[in-house]
């Protein structure tokens, strides 16, 4: 169980910042890119299932059964969690107040980053016969074109893709900061899902998936 996180900081300031840009540099300047975070078990897997993405919102770093979130300049801790299975996909949205959690079990959860609340928990689809196999491979999360308060979500499978649309997150966060449980609880169940199969087209599985946007469409590339 990866649960052993250490933020670690380099410089004179303890403020991890590489203040490049406030320099007036002449010639050749050589800078030192150090540690930032170390995140340790005390029984590792054999193969450990590691994956980390940066984005403009935060720092994700997958290890097994562990996510873990930190701001974008990996200074604070926002959220550790430890699911029940591997976790194949995760994503970030709305200025990093959402997390969501894909785990090889086929759940799917939405969790409110400053609560910790997991607001909702979804099997889309059951857990792959091979337990090596991702049961998903893909998750993207954008904002809806058509209106800025809503997000819809793309979901790739190993035989199809999950569109998952109306995420009002705006309106949800809204209404968690004023503590109305029912209208949070409401926006939720407005929630759709559809599922698009790939079989005819991908008869070996689905490995990727590329999404744009054009206005009132979004066109989908699948690998």
């Amino acid at each position: 169980m990866w649960n052993d996180i250490e933020l670690l900081t380099n410089d004179d300031t303890g403020s991890g910042y590489l203040s490049v840009g406030s320099r007036k540099e002449h010639g050749t300047a050589l800078y030192q890119v150090d540690l930032l975070a170390k995140i340790s078990s005390e029984k590792a897997s054999l193969n450990p299932k590691i994956q980390a993405c940066s984005l403009s919102d935060g720092f994700i770093i997958v290890a097994d059964q562990s996510v873990i979130l930190l701001d974008s300049i990996c200074r604070s801790l926002q959220l550790h969690l430890i699911f029940d299975t591997e976790v194949d996909v995760v994503g970030l949205c709305q200025g990093g107040k959402f997390l969501l959690v894909g785990e090889r079990s086929g759940n799917l959860h939405l969790i409110h980053v400053t609560s910790k609340l997991t607001l909702l928990t979804n099997a889309f689809v059951q857990k792959a016969n091979d337990e090596n196999q991702c049961t998903y491979r893909n998750l993207v999360i954008e904002k809806d074109s058509s209106n800025e308060d809503t997000y819809y979500m793309l979901l790739l499978t190993n035989n199809g893709l999950f569109c998952i649309t109306n995420l009002q997150l705006v309106k949800i966060q809204q209404a968690i900061e004023k503590a109305d449980v029912n209208t949070a609880k409401k926006l939720q169940g407005q929630i759709k899902s559809s599922f698009i199969s790939t079989e005819n087209y991908h008869t070996l599985g689905c490995l990727n998936l590329v999404a744009g946007d054009l206005a009132s469409e979004i066109p989908v590339i699948i690998g």
